[in-house]
């Protein structure tokens, strides 16, 4: 609370202090969606060729988590 009150805070952050201490809520963000936030970052880097292996490691997690649902 008292990041989320200072210069420093993210407006998000208040909305998530409750999940920071424990609070069970539903998901807001679908594995679908953070898998395709992924796959943009993933490409763009080899478009720059750079390779991100945990990013993409990551990508791979969240694309099987999403088909197991």
């Amino acid at each position: 609370e008292v990041i989320a009150d200072s210069p420093a805070a993210l407006a998000a952050l208040k909305s998530k202090i409750p999940v920071i201490n424990g609070s069970e809520t539903e998901v807001a963000f679908a594995l679908e969606a953070a898998a395709k936030d992924l796959d943009v970052i993933t490409q763009s880097a080899r478009s720059l060729g750079l390779q991100l292996p945990v990013t993409e490691t990551t990508l791979d997690l969240y694309k099987q988590a999403a088909a197991a649902g």
